[in-house]
């Protein structure tokens, strides 16, 4: 930073009205400068002129008719005329700032010497040698005829030197006329002329100020509202106009900001989009880790994009090839979800063959005329006027379906929009794939997890299907409560392997008659802990092990393994709890009979708050009463 500027206040810091007036002002002196030294030059040149003109004249009238060497004439003799008229021309000039005096100096062929001629005070013509120095100069103005000093003027004080040679005819001498103007400087000048100057310098200023502030107001005035402009657009108001009516380069400026503020705001328009498409893409990356279901994930996706799109509607159909046509999942309005049919499927009938092939490649539908309009685009996607966008979901060139953006407009949709939607779709297909994978991975598990279950159910007559009829109980009242998808899928896992680890409890404590020792009662009660450590071993199965672990575990703190109490105990494991003991007294055992429904809600009844969350417990009766006291 100047170290000079940061100690001039703001308020009167240069603005560009005040240089430009400054401008002016300096221009005017300048000019009035050089206003002097031309008016120097001129004057002195005239004076020149009038002194030689005068000589040439003398020396004429000298020479009269005759033509011949006037020197020898006028030499030593008196001459009261032609002196009075010398002294005259002296006078003239002196009053001038320019003073000029001359010398006259002839060369005689015949002894090669320079005399000067020179008028005495009797008015006597004179003549006596010149001065040695003044000899090359004097050869020098025969030989060029005319010789100066200077041809320049700078405006100090000085004296140029001028050498006229003359040769009269019909003379044996050469004649040169030294003549030297002696010309005032600025300074001299100024003090010499003090008021005249004063007030030729007050009248240049004003002058040069009033015109330079009208040129800076002319200037400035549009450049400061330019620049008032240009800060609003920096601001981010990108909307303004440079509204500058003017043809000349101020003019062109205001045409450049508009079209440079132009092209800012497309920038700023696709930067945006852009942005706003690859936070859509990384919310639908977010999407493919925290969905438990295709359906789940495909929910969120069309969320996601009609976040962008909030003016129009979309959906996303799926290919259903073997049923023939399309399976409509999702379907949002104005950034809302909106309103499906019962039966959200459409068949290949009713689009037609055209449009099932034509749905595999990206393309526009502009309709115009309700009575032209699909029948399927009028039942399903509840539109008769419009644009309609397909955007083809392909994965290693299979079609798995289409993102279908709908709006109002028949004006179709930009290149920018197709651009936004189809990244958009691209992303879908990956998540989609990715969720496929997921899903097949899953269902290999839990295939697996279910064979084993089965297997543990079958080491024991008594115990065959225990597992499958708990997970319903538990699902069935964890709806009635409210769970969501995921949190109701963790609770089916957890359910149906509750007791996978009897895993370790051996076949006759399992069909045992009687009633358990208590050596043989301790191993049974280590089943949770056992299938709690079976299932955290297996990555991203660890939400299901509370499900497992407190499912014998009482409201009161008499149950095990750990003797939780009350709301201490998860809720997987009370809800769990409730459906397992509930199955289990009214299934038979080899040591009793199972009890009837009716005796079992009395049981059940009796047990609220004891062995189970009271809350849920009446919840869960309810759903009995619902279900007719079957289970």
């Amino acid at each position: 930073m100047n170290p000079v500027r940061k100690f001039i206040p703001r308020q009167v810091r240069f603005t560009l009205s005040l240089r430009l007036t400054l401008y002016f002002i300096v221009f005017g002196i300048v000019v009035g400068y050089f206003t002097f030294l031309m008016v120097t030059v001129i004057t002195t040149h005239e004076y020149l002129h009038l002194a030689v003109d005068t000589l040439m004249t003398l020396t004429r009238d000298i020479a009269g008719s005759e033509k011949e060497d006037f020197v020898p004439r006028i030499l030593n003799k008196r001459h009261d005329d032609l002196a009075e008229t010398v002294r005259l021309v002296n006078r003239l000039i002196a009053k001038s700032r320019t003073s000029v005096s001359f010398r006259y100096y002839i060369h005689d062929a015949k002894d090669g010497a320079w005399r000067r001629i020179y008028l005495d005070g009797a008015n006597y013509f004179r003549a006596r040698p010149a001065e040695p120095e003044k000899v090359p100069q004097l050869r020098e103005a025969l030989r060029k005829r005319l010789v100066k000093s200077s041809d320049f003027y700078y405006g100090r004080s000085d004296t140029v030197t001028m050498m006229i040679g003359l040769s009269p005819e019909r003379s044996g001498r050469h004649h040169v006329l030294e003549i030297d103007a002696n010309r005032e400087g600025v300074y001299g000048f100024i003090r010499r002329n003090r008021n005249i100057v004063s007030l030729f310098g007050v009248v240049l200023v004003v002058f040069s100020a009033l015109l330079g502030k009208l040129f800076a107001v002319r200037i400035s005035r549009p450049i400061h509202r330019l620049s008032d402009e240009a800060s609003k657009a920096a601001s981010g108001d990108l909307e303004i106009q440079f509204t500058v009516r003017r043809s000349d380069e101020i003019g062109v400026l205001a045409d450049s900001l508009n079209q440079m503020t132009g092209r800012i705001r497309n920038d700023v328009g696709e930067i945006e989009r852009r942005m706003k498409a690859m936070e859509a893409m990384n919310r639908i990356d977010k999407a493919v880790l925290s969905s438990i279901s295709r359906t789940d994930l495909l929910d969120r996706v069309v969320g996601i994009v009609s976040s962008l799109f909030p003016t129009g509607s979309i959906a996303m159909v799926l290919r259903n090839q073997e049923r023939g046509g399309f399976d409509i999942l999702n379907f949002y309005r104005g950034g809302g979800r909106g309103m499906l049919e019962r039966e959200p499927f459409v068949p290949d009938l009713m689009i037609g063959g055209d449009f099932v092939q034509g749905a595999r490649t990206l393309s526009q539908m502009i309709l115009r005329h309700p009575e032209r309009s699909p029948q399927f685009v009028k039942k399903f996607l509840d539109m008769e006027t419009g644009s309609l966008l397909n955007v083809p979901i392909v994965i290693s060139d299979v079609y798995l379906g289409s993102l279908l953006m709908i709006k109002a407009e028949t004006t179709g949709f930009t290149d920018e929009e197709v651009t936004t939607v189809t990244m958009l779709a691209d992303q879908t297909g990956v998540a989609l794939q990715s969720v496929k994978a997921f899903e097949e991975k899953e269902n290999i598990l839990l295939g697996i997890m279910l064979a084993l279950t089965k297997s543990i159910d079958a080491k024991s007559k008594w115990t065959a299907g225990h597992s499958e009829r708990v997970a319903r109980l538990a699902e069935g009242l964890a709806m009635r409560i409210g769970f969501g998808e995921k949190e109701l899928r963790t609770l089916t896992f957890s359910a149906i392997l509750h007791d996978i680890g009897k895993i370790a409890v051996p076949e006759f404590i399992l069909d045992k008659p009687s009633l358990l020792t208590r050596e043989e009662y301790e191993v049974i009660m280590q089943h949770p802990s056992v299938g709690a450590e079976i299932i955290y071993d297996i990555p991203s199965y660890g939400n299901i092990v509370p499900g497992i672990l407190y499912h014998h575990e009482r409201w009161d703190g008499g149950g095990y393994p750990l003797g939780l109490r009350g709301d201490e105990i998860p809720l997987n494991g009370r809800l769990i709890s409730l459906a397992d003991v509930y199955d289990a007294i009214t299934a038979d055992r080899p040591y009793r009979k199972g009890m009837d429904p009716a005796d079992a809600v009395e049981f059940m009844s009796e047990n609220g708050g004891k062995m189970f969350d009271p809350v849920l417990g009446a919840s869960f009766l309810e759903m009995l009463r619902d279900l007719g006291g079957r289970g």
